[in-house]
């Protein structure tokens, strides 16, 4: 089993038409685990680059990963089961947010390296290490020392759920992924 973080590499600078209706409506809380689809509105958003809407995934500027239909098309059931897809427009576009709301409390703490605040909380993972039973049935997923980032699960019995294997096979583009745990 292989444990990758998920990065971005194109990010899209957006502006909501509405900032007020969307800060009433997301606030500082968008894109961390918690639920945000009963508060969404139907989104209407301006690029500041538009040629940064041109790949398969990008990062809303929030946390969240946006996509256009196409890509929904592809991912749907798989997006489904791990969070929200949250619906908005870029210039009266169709795209789409995943809110990714499955957190799993699996770093193994005395394996990794974790920089900590004077408080004890954690500040930065300098090198995962996770229990691996926990992740055998996981695709994407957050934990909850870094509830911002995103992990993709590769190579478990469970194939269908492999969405860096199936990010590859339909040659999608404007992630990357960086290997971040090997399980021997």
């Amino acid at each position: 089993m292989k444990v990758y973080k998920i990065v971005p590499a194109s990010y899209a600078a957006l502006r909501p038409r509405n900032p007020q209706a969307f800060e009433r409506a997301v606030g500082l809380n968008a894109f961390i685990g918690r639920p945000m689809l009963a508060r969404w509105e139907l989104f209407d958003f301006d690029p500041e680059e538009p040629q940064q809407l041109e790949t398969d995934f990008f990062y809303f500027g929030l946390g969240g990963l946006a996509f256009p239909q196409r890509t929904l098309d592809v991912f749907k059931s798989l997006f489904e089961r791990v969070g929200e897809v949250l619906p908005f427009t870029i210039s009266g576009d169709r795209f789409h947010a995943l809110n990714v709301l499955r957190r799993v409390d699996c770093l193994d703490i005395s394996r990794s390296e974790v920089r900590r605040l004077p408080g004890g909380q954690v500040l930065k993972i300098d090198r995962y290490a996770f229990h691996s039973l926990p992740l055998e049935t996981e695709s994407l997923f957050s934990i909850p020392q870094e509830v911002s980032t995103l992990f993709s699960v590769s190579e478990t019995a469970e194939t269908s759920l492999d969405f860096f294997r199936a990010y590859g096979d339909e040659g999608m583009t404007g992630l990357t992924f960086e290997q971040v745990y090997l399980d021997d």
